[in-house]
């Protein structure tokens, strides 16, 4: 501030030698709030630093790649466990720098899941421009909108996602999913079609098959699981996959004890309520499933298997 002062900065007269030493001033202090154990403030410190080093002419002070890399690592660890408002606070303040785009993505996916669609579909469009592996961001912003009831973005996410790939099964399978509830049988045939037009991916046999069973269409639905678990032997044992598995488990649960085959049921079931860390959505089925499964059989208390859940999904809170 001193230095500020007697240069007059503002009035553009400074001399070069005032200039530069404002400027290593400036870097020092930085370079000093660098090491603050915020890694969100050390690393808007170090650019800082960096930066009037640059205009001071003298070496940088700090190691930009490797506080990014203590962000980026840290971000990576909340991203998993579904944090999204910290992946946002970690990363929110990188987004107008250059960051790789796996980081830019994940930020675009914690937006959307905050019900922050605008900001999401901005972040997403660009990763998306450069790179059309990267799609999935749209559908996982119609994902959340469809969860949190906001239909009007949940639209124009797969618009998107259809103005770049308008062929992608992700398109005719997120369209599935907004017209559901008004048109069954369109759904399916877009499930059909989406299931159609990939071979690496299961999800459209999950929703295939869960639409399936309400139409009544039990065996269908039970083929249509076994086609999808075919194709997740090739996915290794990724969060993603099991999270897929289990949902297809739960579908033929539903499909076994609809068809009134109690016993493949009960075995199906156990396997599901043995699983750890498995989804709400899941747990809950499977909740449902015994509980109907006890009442059926009257050997034990319908109502201890919603007690069973309820402690569940405390633990996984």
């Amino acid at each position: 501030t001193q230095l500020l002062r007697e240069m007059n900065y503002e009035s553009g007269t400074v001399l070069g030698d005032k200039r530069a030493a404002f400027h290593r001033v400036v870097s020092d202090y930085f370079a000093k709030e660098a090491v603050d154990a915020n890694q969100v403030h050390a690393f808007r410190s170090a650019t800082e630093a960096n930066y009037h080093a640059t205009l001071a002419a003298i070496n940088h002070p700090c190691d930009l790649g490797g506080l990014m890399d203590a962000v980026s690592g840290a971000a990576r660890v909340k991203y998993d466990l579904e944090h999204y408002s910290e992946v946002i606070r970690l990363l929110g303040p990188m987004s107008g720098g250059n960051i790789p785009d796996d980081l830019l993505a994940m930020l675009a996916d914690s937006y959307a899941w905050c019900d922050q669609y605008d900001e999401a579909f901005r972040l997403s469009e660009l990763v998306v421009a450069r790179d059309r592996n990267y799609l999935w961001l749209f559908t996982e912003a119609c994902n959340a909108a469809i969860r949190a009831r906001r239909w009007e973005y949940a639209k124009k996410a797969i618009d998107l996602a259809a103005a770049y790939e308008p062929g992608s099964y992700l398109v005719a399978l997120y369209r599935g999913r907004l017209i559901e509830k008004k048109d069954l049988d369109r759904a399916i045939s877009l499930y059909k079609e989406a299931a159609d037009k990939t071979e690496k991916h299961c999800c459209p046999h999950f929703y295939l098959s869960r639409a399936l069973i309400q139409r009544g269409r039990f065996d269908e639905a039970l083929q249509v699981i076994e086609n999808g678990r075919a194709l997740l032997n090739d996915r290794g044992h990724s969060r993603a996959a099991r999270n897929v598995e289990r949902a297809l488990l739960s579908q033929e649960c539903v499909a076994l004890v609809s068809n009134g085959s109690h016993e493949e049921a009960k075995h199906s079931l156990a396997v599901l309520e043995r699983a750890e860390n498995a989804r709400p959505e899941v747990i809950v089925c499977a909740a449902y499933i015994r509980a109907f499964l006890n009442a059926e059989s009257k050997e034990g208390n319908p109502l201890a298997a919603f007690e069973d859940a309820l402690k569940r999904l405390r633990r996984g809170d």
